[in-house]
């Protein structure tokens, strides 16, 4: 079980409160990441991650019979200016690119089957991480969207907030999709949305004895109405 963290971002008055409960996002350059879990992956997965730029990886992974490249899934991270990181709050955000390529070539079962994306805002050192999952249908493959939400909870005014990955996107986030597939030998790219979540608080549940002194309270209450 991941441990909640919560981040706690100041604000010094209502009239700047949006603009200086960002204040720990900067505007400039995000990082995207990409990493393998342990758990879960065929037991002949094979593969690595590599930098791609300085703010996106590169992830190669399948064994392939011939001199064609196995399976590729690449992502880069935006660049946000000071306008957007003062609207992440109120509505999806364009965080990543992303980029596949499906080998056809590749031994069925050497692919990696579980992704991790992450992505690091400018400004801070937290890293949002979200999983993924790796479909190889031999003549396709397919990238979801399996644990969208990060566990890091951010307070900012009197809301606390969790980042959610929405998922893909080839058309400025007009739609968006959990999922994403490529056919053997080709390739296929587009954007990777996310908004802030509010959490909503979860209300206590009354023990039996906070339960028994309600139920006690409220029919001592009916008795004195009916006197």
């Amino acid at each position: 079980m991941s441990v909640r963290r919560t981040f706690t971002l100041l604000t010094a008055s209502c009239l700047i409160c949006i603009t200086q409960a960002n204040a720990a996002f900067y505007s400039g350059w995000a990082k995207a990441g990409i990493e393998l879990p342990s758990s879960g992956q065929p037991w002949n997965a094979e593969g690595y991650v590599t930098n791609h730029t300085s703010v996106g990886k590169i992830l190669y992974t399948g064994d392939s019979w011939s001199s064609t490249a196995p399976h590729v899934i690449r992502n880069n991270a935006e660049y946000f200016s000071y306008s957007e990181i003062s609207r992440l709050t109120s509505s999806p955000f364009k965080g990543m690119e992303y980029y596949t390529f499906a080998g056809p070539t590749v031994y069925n079962g050497t692919a990696h089957k579980y992704i991790d994306f992450t992505l690091q805002m400018p400004g801070s050192s937290q890293k949002f991480s979200f999983g993924l999952k790796l479909n190889d249908y031999n003549n396709s493959i397919k990238l979801s969207v399996i644990d969208s939400i990060a566990d890091p909870v951010i307070k900012i005014g009197n809301n606390e907030y969790q980042m959610q990955m929405l998922g893909f996107s080839k058309d400025n986030g007009n739609t968006i999709s959990s999922s994403t597939c490529t056919s053997n030998n080709r390739t296929n790219s587009g954007d990777i949305y996310f908004q802030m979540k509010k959490v909503v608080p979860t209300p206590p549940i009354p023990t039996p004895a906070t339960a028994s002194i309600t139920l006690g309270l409220m029919g001592l209450a009916a008795l004195k109405r009916r006197r």
